[in-house]
């Protein structure tokens, strides 16, 4: 419910950027400005997890840094001054990055202590959740309601299943107490490898998922000649897609390996990417979303798992190295939209979601030769590092 729940407050806000670039009366630049705000917050909400984790427990952390998302997203919707919504996006960026990291730890635990794969499915449960808020989003849009009212309304439902909810959430296992990841990095040669190739591929991933996730609506809205409600369908397709393909993940890498369906899934990304981006007319948009939505869906699950599951780092900082490197991935391509869309137009500069999904499948394809095993036990222990 907590995955439904996360991905509910952000898809609910994400479809309606080309409404709140109308409402703000602001250029594609300086609304991908704003999505940098966010994506700084939700990479210092990601590094203080791990801490809050020890400190207050992982109930306390996701409880927190989900209901400050929520209150943050709310503020947002509501003003007028463009500045304001920076600051607001980046204290929701700032909740929803303890949230996460909170919610996922406690995930790559349960998994192992069960010994069989459910991170796929959990974030499944985070796709369906993200599929809802998107339709409704797209039905507010189609029907002209006011921004300020469907989120905040949106937003109060949510509040209280996150209360309902953490009943029921595992606690997993805390954090160990050792020394920082980046002081572990500078004597822990076998850490450094992982890391870096885990890293370069979580980096990568966010650049291909934030395009596909935030930009398709205001590419069709701008360039492809489609009204509100067709713009922001977009991100319901993509949604859908992602959806299916996770709700069957775990079958999948039982049967395959978790190496395979990442290579696989990526591939299929890179594909979807060049043809939603490359081709002028909206329908080749929305084919080429869904197979981003598919084959993007394996990523950030089998990631997390790699991470946790690695002898070299561990759950607790596997969690937060996974979250961090991806806020630090959906930093970087705002201001590279921003840079390139004035000279090369929206749809060229959307490419880097293409380039950055080629670089996945080198990596994978290089460099995580050994990783097949979903989880750690006694009979599936977890690989002794990345490459053979």
């Amino acid at each position: 419910m907590i995955f439904g729940v996360n991905g509910a407050a952000i898809f609910t806000w994400l479809p309606r950027l080309p409404d709140l670039q109308t409402k703000l009366d602001i250029d594609v630049p300086t609304l991908a400005w704003i999505a940098f705000a966010a994506s700084a917050g939700g990479l210092i909400g990601s590094q203080l997890a791990p801490w809050a984790m020890r400190r207050f427990g992982t109930t306390v952390t996701v409880a927190v840094g989900g209901i400050s998302a929520l209150a943050a997203l709310s503020i947002a919707s509501i003003t007028p001054v463009t500045i304001v919504v920076g600051l607001a996006l980046g204290a929701a960026g700032l909740g929803d990055g303890a949230q996460d990291v909170g919610m996922n730890a406690a995930g790559v635990s349960h998994q192992t202590m069960i010994g069989r794969p459910i991170l796929q499915r959990l974030h499944g449960a985070w796709s369906v959740g993200a599929l809802a808020g998107a339709v409704i989003a797209t039905a507010a849009a189609a029907f002209r309601i006011p921004l300020a009212v469907h989120i905040v309304t949106v937003n109060v439902v949510l509040f209280a299943l996150t209360v309902w909810a953490l009943r029921l959430l595992p606690t997993g296992t805390p954090p160990e107490r050792r020394s920082t990841m980046l002081a572990r990095l500078a004597v822990e040669p076998s850490m450094r490898r992982s890391v870096i190739i885990i890293g370069l591929a979580v980096a990568l991933v966010a650049i291909a998922e934030g395009i596909a996730s935030e930009w398709p609506p205001v590419l069709l809205a701008n360039d492809r000649g489609t009204g509100p409600g067709a713009a922001s369908a977009a991100t319901t397709v993509l949604l859908a897609a992602m959806s299916v393909a996770r709700l069957t993940g775990d079958h999948l890498i039982v049967r395959h390996g978790t190496r395979r369906v990442l290579l696989a899934g990526m591939v299929a990304t890179v594909v979807g990417s060049a043809i939603a981006f490359g081709v002028a007319a909206p329908a080749a948009t929305y084919v080429g979303v869904a197979l981003m939505g598919a084959g993007g869906a394996y990523a950030f699950p089998a990631l997390f798992t790699i991470a946790g599951t690695d002898p070299n780092i561990g759950p607790g900082d596997g969690a937060a190295l996974v979250s961090g490197v991806a806020r630090i991935g959906f930093l970087a391509y705002p201001p590279l939209i921003a840079w390139l869309e004035p000279t090369i137009g929206l749809g060229p500069a959307l490419q880097a979601a293409t380039l950055a999904g080629i670089g996945v499948v080198l990596l994978v394809w290089f460099g995580m030769r050994n990783v097949d095993g979903y989880t750690t036990t006694a009979e599936n222990p977890a690989p002794d590092g990345l490459t053979s």
